[in-house]
């Protein structure tokens, strides 16, 4: 680090990270799939880490059913930021470490029109790198673990509907923090909804909406009890016509419009970083 000429610090450290990946997938039956795999990564501050995945899924034809399970774990080092920014870096950082467990069922029926798929997650962190006090810390201890479900209609003409919803449960502990307690990971809603809708009228034409839904959520692990990010709603809507294909070197040729948050819900993803409002945009896009 050396001052610049504007009296701020500059930042000069370099960190190298190789990683390898490496998978094989096993089919017994036609019905059970089983696959391995593991991430090699050689980090230059902190050493080589080995990361496995293994996964399972059982199919059932007669009933279109699919059971599934998976195991994994993860490493993640910290940034240069996080570890020397001027000012609130901090160089004793140790990198995050994870293990997930997820089973799930996903279910087709009427030939394939409605498909709905439910999953149960849970993920134990150790040394997660949060934010307290505008200075990333390691929490000694986090968990996350929630369930998610989706319902896909897809009945033919051009329409398709998918809907979901997402419950997550995040709690950390660490000495590092103002209290020791159990309280919330911070920018993790509770509560998730999602419905999108696609309607292809005319093979050139296509139409979208996505509503959103986020709970509120805690913002900040500085103290017990954060300040809270309230929930809101964004409604995006977007349409798109094929206007030319195959003209030439033109392949296609295709003008689009979108708005964005139609209702105008004014909210916060990081609190004191407000969104636009309501915005509109159109274009056109050439592909040769």
């Amino acid at each position: 680090v050396r001052t610049n000429e504007f009296g701020f610090d500059d930042l000069r450290k370099t960190i190298t990270d190789y990683a390898f990946y490496g998978q094989n997938q096993l089919t017994v039956w036609e019905r059970l799939i089983l696959t391995a795999g593991v991430r090699i990564d050689e980090n230059s501050t902190f050493g080589t880490h080995a990361s496995p995945k293994y996964s399972a899924a059982f199919l059932i034809p007669e009933s279109g059913s699919k059971l599934r399970v998976s195991y994994g774990e993860g490493f993640r080092a910290p940034s240069i930021n996080d570890l020397a920014y001027p000012g609130w870096g901090n160089p004793n950082l140790n990198p995050e470490k994870n293990r997930s467990l997820e089973f799930g069922l996903d279910q087709s029926l009427w030939k394939e029109r409605i498909r709905a798929s439910f999953t149960w997650f849970q993920s134990r962190f150790r040394d997660l790198i949060q934010f307290s006090a505008l200075t990333p810390v390691n929490m000694d201890h986090a968990r996350t673990q929630g369930v998610e479900v989706s319902l896909g209609i897809h009945p033919g003409f051009g329409l398709d509907v998918v809907a979901g919803y997402s419950y997550l449960e995040s709690k950390s502990q660490s000495a590092a923090l103002a209290t020791s307690d159990d309280h919330d990971l911070p920018r993790r809603p509770a509560n998730t909804w999602t419905v999108v809708v696609s309607y292809s009228p005319f093979s050139r034409v296509t139409l979208n909406s996505n509503l959103l839904y986020v709970g509120k959520r805690t913002m900040d692990t500085a103290w017990a009890v954060g300040p809270t990010n309230f929930k809101y709603v964004k409604w995006d809507a977007a349409a798109s016509v094929v206007l030319l294909e195959k003209v030439g070197i033109l392949r296609k040729l295709t003008a689009y419009g979108k708005l964005e948050n139609i209702l105008g819900d004014r909210y916060e993803e990081n609190v004191g970083f407000p969104t636009l409002g309501r915005s509109y945009l159109i274009g056109l896009a050439g592909e040769f």
